[in-house]
């Protein structure tokens, strides 16, 4: 009887070491967050993967993270945690996140809770509307984690 070494043509195994230089290198975590409590970060979208991804990730980095399905989960959430930094899908059922945005800018200063758009909508008329509603800043999706994390390590207090 053969074994399944003579039926499958298996090369020999490498025996020098990979060249340091030959692997690939992996992005580097994110810069460390300021001292003191960890910041309030409130994540609003409706693909719950991508929700739960980003607060997962948060998390690790050691934000306080909560996430809202929904634009009106989003203003109750944001009421009673009260969070520093909103990273909001613009277009969330229930309530757009342009208008949690505008609801959420008449209640607090720019300097006490930063508004991030994030979406796949990148025309400049998208851009446009979420400036109008109060976001600070706008990224598209997927976004990249150096990207929201410049935001982040410079919360405002």
């Amino acid at each position: 009887m053969q074994s399944r070494r003579d039926l499958v043509h298996c090369p020999p195994t490498p025996t020098a070491p990979t060249p340091v230089a030959a692997v690939p290198r992996v992005p580097s975590m994110p810069q460390e967050r300021p001292p003191g409590p960890p910041v309030r970060v409130l994540v609003a979208d409706d693909n719950p993967d991508a929700a739960h991804s980003l607060t997962l990730l948060l998390e690790l980095q050691g934000y306080l993270a909560r996430v809202a399905p929904d634009g009106e989960e989003a203003l109750a959430l944001a009421a009673a945690f009260r969070p520093q930094v909103l990273v909001s899908e613009l277009y969330l059922p229930k309530l757009s996140g342009l208008e949690v945005a505008r609801r959420l800018r008449l209640q607090h200063r720019p300097a006490e809770l930063l508004l991030v758009a994030v979406t796949a909508f990148g025309r400049p008329e998208h851009r446009h509307q979420a400036h109008q509603a109060g976001f600070d800043h706008f990224l598209l999706k997927p976004v990249l984690w150096a990207e929201l994390e410049q935001l982040l390590v410079r919360p405002r207090e």
